[in-house]
């Protein structure tokens, strides 16, 4: 049984200070971890609704609403290694040192990774979630204005950056109507569009026909 703990403490402990010191295990979570798309709201029914890099990227909710699955943390690869290299370390030592006889070692063995296994992932998953942050709707962009971080052709995309509560969001834009716009444009989000664009309009245009 020595050498079974020895194994899972070198193999283990080899790919925790991978994932330690490289982030090797940032995107290794099973597809349990992840999220899937439950149905649109019924005033969108009639519209294609498309994923967009904007929702993927910022969190923003567009026509599309999202629902989580439930996440258990056997299913993610840092359980794995951080439970097999606590697994082995205990093993080792219990054994090594002969300060307990098996089964008691496997049993304590196998408590201990599980235990550590399970603290890593949610200690992890916890810190990744944003702090103070509510989830930002297609309808919250309405209104605000933002700045072109790329020139703006009438029928090209490019990109804006608007702030909201203290926060920096770049969204992927598209002109509301046809006009060029460079960069550095001062805009105005009128709304996002189906796929999740940002429909954007010159705020020195828009305060002209207000003034008028």
């Amino acid at each position: 049984m020595l050498t079974l703990y020895l194994s899972c403490l070198l193999v283990g402990g080899v790919f925790v200070g991978l994932s330690v010191f490289s982030g090797l295990d940032q995107d290794a979570d099973f597809a349990a971890d992840g999220d899937f798309d439950a149905d649109a709201d019924a005033g969108g029914a009639g519209e294609a609704h498309i994923a967009s890099l904007a929702d993927a990227s910022h969190g923003v909710d567009g026509p599309r609403r999202r629902r989580k699955r439930l996440w258990l943390p056997f299913l993610t690869f840092r359980f794995w290694t951080f439970g097999a290299a606590f697994f082995g370390l205990t093993g080792a030592v219990l054994g090594g040192l002969e300060l307990s006889v098996e089964p008691l070692t496997l049993g304590l063995s196998t408590g201990v990774g599980m235990l550590v296994g399970v603290a890593a992932s949610s200690i992890v998953r916890a810190l990744r979630k944003p702090v103070g942050g509510s989830k930002v709707t297609g309808r919250d962009f309405e209104g605000v204005v933002g700045e072109l971080l790329l020139p703006l052709k009438p029928d090209g995309v490019s990109k804006v950056r608007v702030v909201m509560s203290g926060a920096a969001r770049e969204l992927v834009a598209v002109p509301a109507e046809a006009e060029a716009l460079e960069r550095g444009a001062r805009v105005v989000v009128l709304g996002l569009d189906p796929e999740g664009r940002a429909r954007v309009a010159s705020e020195e245009k828009l305060f002209a026909l207000e003034d008028r």
